[in-house]
């Protein structure tokens, strides 16, 4: 875990997408983050010891990049992600409640309070 202090800094830009405008000022409290992402490896772990099923196995898909342009691909999933990944990769293909339900696990499993930024 690193830790990062509390300060303020310049979110958005005048050149980009609609949401993405005005620059505005963001302060933010201090807090710990992991100085690694979470890999294929760690979530098959993960998946293995409780069984879970991740909503895109649950036939929502995920967005691929696919022939130039991202898609969702029905069966796309962290699993098959569409190009190769080893264990020591970042797992992608996740989404925010699959990353809530992988924070909560390792929350128990090591007795820190992990959560998601």
């Amino acid at each position: 875990m690193v830790y990062i202090p509390a300060g303020e800094f310049s979110m958005g830009s005048e050149e980009g997408l609609f949401n993405e405008k005005p620059v505005h000022k963001v302060f933010l409290d201090d807090y710990w983050i992991g100085k690694f992402p979470v890999t294929v490896g760690q979530f098959r772990k993960f998946v293995e010891e409780t069984g879970y099923v991740t909503d895109a196995e649950k036939g929502k898909g995920s967005w691929q990049f696919w022939e130039g342009e991202w898609v969702v691909r029905l069966d796309g999933n962290w699993k098959n992600t569409y190009f190769q990944q080893g264990d020591d990769h970042p797992v992608v293909s996740v989404s925010w409640s699959d990353a809530i339900v992988y924070s909560h696990w390792l929350s128990k499993k090591i007795g820190l309070d992990f959560k998601l930024p």
